[in-house]
């Protein structure tokens, strides 16, 4: 294309002007059914496969596996120190190895009794 938006299509392929002009007409010719074909129609995904619904699923237990792991460890703490605190309370004693001062585990002993 030239600057002033014009096309030229050129073949100095052959020995004669004629053959020229038709070679320099196919060039022509071919390049706007090359632009006039329409672009290819594209399909959207409607979604995941089911290949990859199960690898989202297995990826998804493993995680929750793993975290419902590292809370198991706490828990299990959580209710040995409920366990003592209730105890000692129902004893009337303090707990200092687990940092509770005298009184604090009657109050917390009447806490877990209302909830």
């Amino acid at each position: 294309a030239t600057r002033g938006g014009e096309l030229l299509a050129v073949s100095d392929r052959h020995r004669t002007q004629a053959a020229n002009r038709k070679d320099a007409l196919e060039k022509l010719a071919a390049l706007v059914a090359d632009a006039w074909r329409p672009p290819k129609v594209r399909r959207q995904r409607s979604g995941l496969s089911e290949r990859g619904k199960r690898q989202r699923r297995d990826e998804k237990r493993r995680t929750s596996e793993k975290k419902r792991g590292r809370s198991e460890g706490r828990r299990g703490l959580y209710e040995a120190r409920r366990k003592v605190l209730v105890a000692a309370a129902a004893l009337s004693l303090s707990v200092p190895r687990l940092g509770v001062p005298a009184g604090a585990a009657e109050a917390g002993a009447e806490e877990e009794v209302r909830s």
